[in-house]
């Protein structure tokens, strides 16, 4: 079990989860909501994650494109970035946090006051695609050094964290309450922070393997 790949994958999904559900909430207060309404969000999301998969794909066929000495700066560049990136993100997510709820919310309520299905479905779109982007961009190492036995194991650790974070996205909303997500964001930062320290460690040894 790779805990790096775990982790990121366990804390983007559970964002995703937790966007997903404000959307599906300002839907059913709705009275105005309709089947179309519904089907233009559920679009909007499987777009999302149909482009996130379909750039996680592309990546894996970077070596086979390029030449061996631009892979070996590009072996050192992607877990960097990764790395500097989780610690972005992590920075952009205490800094708005706040007010990802309100919104998300308001974006949605106008949509439906304009009645403007493409709206509500670029809206859920956009949501899901960065979490799915983020969450590429950080497996990008893994995703490019992935052999058919590798892709298999990476496949079941993805698919291990998803299911883990729906259970705690369930588990949350049923029991501790949206005010707790706070303690939960906070342990998960740890696991973050230590993903991107590794990441960028992992840049810096390939980088000295090079020199």
């Amino acid at each position: 079990m790779n805990w790096t790949t775990f982790s990121i994958v366990l804390r983007e999904s559970l964002e995703a989860l937790l966007i997903i559900g404000i959307l599906t909430s300002v839907l059913k207060k709705d009275e105005a909501t309709t089947k179309k309404h519904w089907m233009f969000l559920i679009f909007g999301v499987l777009a999302g994650i149909f482009v996130s998969i379909a750039l996680g794909t592309s990546i894996m066929f970077i070596p086979d494109a390029v030449s061996e000495s631009t892979m070996n700066y590009i072996d050192v560049g992607f877990p960097l970035v990764a790395g500097l990136m989780i610690i972005h993100v992590m920075w952009w997510m205490h800094k708005n946090a706040k007010n990802l709820k309100s919104d998300l919310t308001e974006k949605v309520e106008n949509a439906l006051n304009k009645q403007s299905l493409i709206s509500l479905s670029l809206i859920a779109f956009l949501a899901v695609a960065r979490e799915g982007l983020e969450t590429v961009l950080f497996l990008s190492g893994e995703l490019i050094e992935a052999t058919a036995n590798k892709l298999v194991n990476l496949s079941l650790q993805i698919a291990l964290a998803v299911v883990v974070s729906y259970v705690i996205y369930v588990l949350l909303q049923k029991t501790l309450g949206k005010l707790h997500y706070k303690w939960f964001f906070r342990v998960t930062n740890v696991l973050l922070f230590a993903a991107a320290v590794q990441l960028i460690y992992t840049a810096y040894s390939k980088y000295q393997a090079l020199a």
